[in-house]
C-alpha cells in the first residue's frame, strides 16, 4: 500500500521506525520466552486483500490462555518500520481466553464492508491509532515482518509473511500453540480469510482425511486392471475412529455408478497415523471415470476432507462406435457432416474422441472435451455447421475444424479418448454420388472399407441422427406399398385394398397379420369406434428382402374422403414406424347431392359471371378436385385444389372474382380459370373428384333476357336440363346469390290458390291488422303474373304485379292504398290474379274479395 504523506509526517515516521528497529534488535537479542510473555499470538495476516488495499488489510491475534483475560491497553502492532497503538472499535480492549482479536485498518469502518458479514459476534474488533499498519501498510510486493508488542514495550510475536498468495487469501497460522516459523503458516483456504474465527488451515481436535493414489490415470481398454491405494490419515489433534470406507466409480458420460470397494467396522487412528488399503478393479467399459473415495467417522469435525476424487481414462475396443453415414456432396449452401453410431457395446461418451482423414492421431481433430454421451444404438452427427446440428435428432457435435470431405473420395478414421483406432471407413463417388444424398452404411457390423457395404441414401438430405434408410434391423416388417382400387371411387362401387409387405430385417418372419382402418380422429391409432377391415393373417417363411402381396375387400364406402391406414404386425418388430402407410380414398357422391342452383350468365356492367351450388343433401361435401365441364368446349375446369367443405343445406358461389354483396357465411370459390358462360346458352356438367357427373344443366339466352337478372332453378329435385325448371330471378335485386331462390318451389301445387289474410283488414295505422298478406300458389312455374285490385264499380285502383316473373308460389303485402299512395275508402274490393306459363301459354285466372275496414 502506498500513500502520500507530508514531509514532516515522513520525518516522524522515520524516527518511529528507528526507535522500533532498535527495540526489535534489543528484544531479538534477548528473545521472547513463553514464561515472561502473555499468551497472545499472531494468528492471521491479510496483506493482499481482494478489495481495497487501503482499507481491507487486517491482522488477527488470539489469546491462548485458558483462564486469563488480557488488557490490550498500550499494546502496539507494527511492521519493523512503524508502530500503531491498538484502540477499541466498540467493545473495549480486553481479550478474553480463547478469543480472537481482529485488528482492522482505521479507514475500514467508513470505507468498506468486506468483512462485516464474516466477523462473528464473539470476536473482539480493534483498530489502530495510525492511518496504516506500520510505516506504509502491508506490502504485497515485499515481504514484511508483522510484530506485536505489549504495554511494557516487549515484542510478544513476530511473523514475516510470504508472498504469492492468491488475491484475497491471507496467511494463516496452522498450530496456534506453535511458533511463527514459515512451516507453521499457510495460505488461507477461504477467500477473504477467516477474520475473527478459526483459521481454515488449523487442525481440528478430531479430523480424518481420505487420500486416493494411483500409478495410472489412462488405461488402453477395459480389460486392463486399474490399481490404486486408498488411505485414511488422522490430521487432527486427537485419536478418532473410522467406521466405513466406500469407493465409487462413476462414468463421466453415461452416469453409470459402481461400488468398487466397501469396508465396515471400527478402526481407531491416533494423531498422524495412516491406514492404507490396496484396490484392483477392471472397468466395465471405456470412457472417462470419476473415482470417489468416502469415509464415515461420526465424530469427525471436518467432513470437507472426508472424500476425494481421481479421474481415469479408459479406452474402447474397436467397433464400439462406427462411421455410419457420410454427407460429402450436399446441396449447395448445405453443410457436410458425418454420422457416428454406437453399436451394441453400450452407451458411449464421445468426449475427447477425434476424427482424421489419415491414420495419424497427431493430425486428428478433437470432437471436444465436454460430455458427449450417446446411448447404446444411438447417433452423433458431426459438422462444422452449428445451425444445422440444431435440426437433427440425436447428439449434434459442433467441430469447427472438421476436415473438408473431398468430393473425389477419402478415408476417415475415428479415434477414442486414449488414441485407439475404433473404426475406419472410406467412400468413393462411384459408390453413389448425388447432390443432397448421403452415403449410408448398410451393415454396421461389416467393414466400413467395403464398397458393397455402402449405398446412396433413399432419402434426400440423408438420415442424420436416425436409422439409415438402407440398414436392416434384426426383425423389421415393412409395408412397402399400399393402394386402393379404384381411387377415386365412384359412388356405389366396391373398393379393394392391396399392400406389399417386405421383410426388411435380418431374420426370417413366419407369422404376419394386417388390417386397414379408417382414422376418423387422425391420431394414427385404431379405436373401437373406427371402421376396420381385418385379414385372417398369414403363416409361412418370409426370408430377408422377400416380399408378400396381400389384399382386403372393403366393400362399398360412403361418399366423401376417407383417411385409411394399412398396418402389418409381426412379433418382435424393432421398427414399427414403417409398419403402416396412410392414404386418402375419395368416394364420389350420388347424382343430385349438389346441384347448380343459379346462373348469372348476363351480369350487369363489369360484374363477374357466377354460378351458385346448393348442397341438397344431409351430408357435408368436400369440393376439392371437383370440376365444371362445358359441353360446347369439352374442357374441364377444376373448381378448387384446396380443401373446401360445403356444409349440408348450404350454398357455394363459384365466380371469376369474389362477389362483394353476398352473405359472409357463404362459401365462395374463385377457380384458376372460370369457364365462360355464353349469353346465347350452353350446357354444364358438375363432376366430383371421381369423375361422376353429380349434376348437369342447360340454359338459353332467351330464358333471362335482362342484364343483372340471374337464371334461378325452381326445384333442385327436377332436371337441370328441363327449361320449365328455370326462371329469371323474381328478386328485386335481380339475383339471390347465397340465398334461397326467389322462384324456388319445393313441390309445384296441383291446384291454383289465392289467399288473403287478414280479411277484412284495417289500414288505419294503429299497428293492428294494418296490412293484408296476399299469397298465391300456381300449378306451374315459371310464370308471368298480373295481380290487380278493383273496386265494385270495376275501376282499377291498385296494380300490385304487372307481368312480373314468378315461381309457383309467392307472398306480397298490400297496405290498402292506391298506386299513388292515396288511402282507399272502407269497403269491398276485388283482387284479380292472372298467371301465364311461359313455355306453354297456359293461363290461370283467380278472383277473391278483400274488405277494407276501420276501427269501430
Amino acid at each position: 500500500m502506498n500513500r502520500t504523506a507530508s514531509y514532516s509526517a515522513q520525518i516522524l515516521v522515520i524516527v518511529a521506525v528507528l526507535t522500533a528497529s532498535t527495540a526489535w534488535m534489543r528484544h531479538s537479542e534477548r528473545g521472547v520466552s513463553a514464561q515472561d510473555s502473555p499468551k497472545i499470538v499472531l494468528s492471521e495476516v491479510m496483506f493482499d486483500p481482494i478489495g481495497s488495499e487501503y482499507y481491507d488489510e487486517f491482522v488477527e491475534i488470539y489469546n491462548l490462555s485458558p483462564a486469563d483475560t488480557v488488557d490490550l491497553t498500550g499494546w502496539e502492532v507494527g511492521d519493523g518500520e512503524g508502530w500503531d497503538a491498538l484502540v477499541p472499535a466498540g467493545k473495549g480492549l480486553r481479550l478474553a481466553p480463547g478469543q480472537y482479536g481482529l485488528i482492522l485498518d482505521s479507514g475500514y469502518f467508513s470505507h468498506s464492508t468486506t468483512y462485516d458479514s464474516l466477523i462473528p459476534d464473539a470476536a473482539l474488533v480493534l483498530t489502530i491509532a495510525g492511518a496504516t499498519f506500520g510505516r506504509n501498510g502491508l506490502s504485497n510486493s515485499v515481504p514484511k515482518t508483522v510484530m506485536l508488542r505489549d504495554s511494557s514495550g516487549k515484542i510478544v510475536a513476530a511473523y514475516t509473511y510470504s508472498l504469492g498468495n492468491p488475491p484475497g487469501h491471507s496467511d494463516e497460522k496452522i498450530d496456534l500453540n506453535g511458533g511463527d516459523s514459515p512451516d507453521n503458516w499457510a495460505n488461507s483456504l477461504r477467500l477473504n480469510g477467516t477474520p475473527g474465527f478459526r483459521n481454515s488451515v488449523s487442525p481440528l481436535e478430531r479430523d480424518l482425511k481420505i487420500e486416493l493414489s494411483s500409478a495410472k490415470t489412462t488405461l488402453a481398454s477395459p480389460d486392463v486392471f486399474w490399481s490404486a491405494t486408498v488411505a485414511v490419515r488422522n490430521v487432527g489433534l486427537r485419536a478418532l475412529e473410522v467406521v466405513q470406507l466406500n469407493v465409487w466409480a462413476t462414468s463421466f458420460g453415461t452416469e453409470d455408478s459402481l461400488l468398487l470397494w466397501r469396508w465396515q467396522g471400527s478402526r481407531s487412528l491416533s494423531r498422524g497415523e495412516v491406514w492404507s488399503n490396496p484396490l484392483d478393479f477392471r472397468f466395465p467399459h471405456g470412457g472417462r471415470w470419476n473415482i470417489r473415495a468416502e469415509l464415515t467417522a461420526p465424530q469427525d469435525k471436518n467432513p470437507a476432507n472426508n472424500f476425494t476424487e481421481a479421474h481415469v481414462r479408459v479406452g474402447f475396443p474397436p467397433g464400439t462406435v462406427v462411421i455410419n453415414e457420410v454427407m460429402y456432396y450436399p446441396e449447395i449452401g448445405k453443410p457436410e457432416w458425418l454420422e457416428l453410431y454406437s453399436t451394441d457395446s453400450g452407451a458411449v461418451d464421445l468426449g475427447a474422441w477425434s476424427v482424421a482423414l489419415e491414420e495419424d492421431t497427431s493430425r486428428a481433430v478433437s470432437l471436444g472435451t465436454a460430455r458427449l454421451p450417446i446411448p447404446r444404438r444411438g447417433y452423433a452427427v458431426v459438422s462444422r455447421d452449428s445451425a444445422f446440428l440444431q435440426t437433427v435428432p440425436g447428439k449434434g457435435v459442433f467441430v469447427p475444424e472438421l476436415p473438408a470431405l473431398r468430393n473425389t473420395g477419402s478415408e476417415i478414421f475415428l479415434f477414442d479418448l486414449v488414441g485407439n483406432l475404433i473404426d475406419a471407413a472410406q467412400y468413393r463417388p462411384e459408390w453413389g454420388r448425388k447432390r443432397g444424398f448421403s452415403l449410408e452404411r448398410v451393415w454396421y457390423e461389416r467393414s466400413g472399407m467395403d464398397s458393397s457395404n455402402w449405398r446412396l441414401s433413399e432419402v434426400k438430405g440423408g438420415t442424420p441422427g436416425r436409422r439409415n434408410s438402407v440398414s436392416p434391423l434384426t426383425v423389421d416388417l415393412s409395408v412397402a406399398d399400399f393402394w386402393l382400387e379404384p381411387n377415386p371411387s365412384p359412388a356405389g362401387q366396391e373398393v379393394t385394398a392391396r399392400m406389399v409387405l417386405v421383410n426388411a430385417g435380418r431374420t426370417e418372419i413366419s407369422e404376419i397379420s394386417w388390417a386397414v382402418f379408417e382414422d376418423l380422429d387422425s391420431d394414427s391409432t385404431w379405436d373401437a369406434s373406427e371402421p376396420r377391415w381385418d385379414s385372417p393373417g398369414w403363416t409361412g417363411i418370409l426370408s430377408p428382402e422377400d416380399t408378400l402381396v396381400r389384399q382386403i375387400e372393403m366393400g362399398i364406402l360412403q361418399p366423401g374422403t376417407h383417411a385409411l391406414q394399412a398396418e402389418a404386425e409381426v412379433a418382435g418388430d424393432l421398427n414399427p414406424a414403417n409398419n403402416r402407410r396412410r392414404l386418402l380414398l375419395q368416394v364420389g357422391y350420388p347424382a343430385g347431392t349438389v346441384v347448380i342452383n343459379e346462373i348469372m350468365f348476363r351480369p350487369r356492367g363489369e360484374a363477374p359471371e357466377w354460378l351458385e351450388l346448393w348442397n341438397t343433401s344431409e351430408m357435408d361435401v368436400e369440393l376439392s378436385g371437383w370440376r365444371l365441364l362445358r359441353r360446347s368446349t369439352g374442357s374441364p375446369e377444376i373448381i378448387t385444389e384446396n380443401s373446401a367443405v360445403l356444409r349440408a343445406g348450404e350454398f357455394c358461389l363459384i365466380s371469376a372474382d369474389t362477389l362483394a354483396e353476398t352473405p359472409l357465411s357463404v362459401l365462395q370459390l374463385v377457380p384458376r380459370r372460370f369457364p365462360p358462360l355464353p349469353n346465347a346458352g350452353d350446357s354444364l356438367l358438375l363432376q366430383d373428384y371421381s369423375g361422376t357427373t353429380v349434376d348437369s344443366v342447360s340454359w338459353r339466352g332467351r330464358w333471362s333476357e335482362f342484364s343483372g337478372v340471374s337464371l334461378e332453378r325452381i326445384n333442385p329435385a327436377l332436371s337441370g336440363t328441363d327449361s320449365s325448371n328455370w326462371a329469371p330471378s323474381a328478386d328485386p335485386s335481380g339475383a339471390t346469390p347465397g340465398r334461397r331462390n326467389s322462384v324456388f318451389t319445393e313441390i309445384v301445387p296441383s291446384n291454383a290458390v289465392l289467399d288473403i289474410s287478414p280479411n277484412p283488414f284495417s289500414p288505419d295505422g294503429d299497428g293492428f291488422e294494418d296490412v293484408a298478406i296476399i299469397q298465391y300458389r300456381l300449378p306451374f312455374a315459371p310464370a308471368r303474373v298480373r295481380l290487380q285490385v278493383f273496386d265494385l264499380g270495376g275501376r282499377l285502383v291498385c296494380d300490385l304485379l304487372n307481368n312480373a316473373p314468378s315461381g309457383s308460389e309467392r307472398r306480397l303485402i298490400w297496405n290498402g292504398r292506391k298506386n299513388n299512395g292515396e288511402k282507399l275508402h272502407i269497403g269491398i274490393y276485388i283482387l284479380y290474379l292472372e298467371a301465364v306459363q311461359e313455355e306453354t301459354g297456359r293461363i290461370v285466372q283467380m278472383k277473391k274479395p278483400v274488405v277494407l275496414a276501420r276501427k269501430l
